[in-house]
C-alpha cells in the first residue's frame, strides 16, 4: 500500500507496528485549508497532501 508519512519525515524510516490507542489520542488531528495534519505537520501520501472535503478548518475526531 501507500505510506503516509508526516511532513519532513523519511518515508523508509522505521516505524512501530502498533501503536496504542493512548498515543494515537494524545496527538491532534485536525484539518487546516481542507489539508489533514497531526500536530500541526502535513498528512502526505506519495508525496501529496491528504485532504479532506468535509472538516475544512477544524479537529478531526
Amino acid at each position: 500500500g501507500t505510506k503516509v508519512v508526516l511532513e519532513g519525515a523519511d518515508v523508509n524510516a522505521t516505524k512501530k507496528e502498533q501503536i496504542t490507542g493512548d498515543e494515537f489520542f494524545a496527538v491532534q488531528i485536525a484539518a487546516k485549508d481542507s489539508v489533514v495534519q497531526i500536530a500541526g505537520k502535513k498528512l502526505l501520501a506519495d508525496g501529496k497532501e491528504i485532504k479532506t472535503e468535509k472538516a475544512l478548518n477544524s479537529e478531526i475526531g
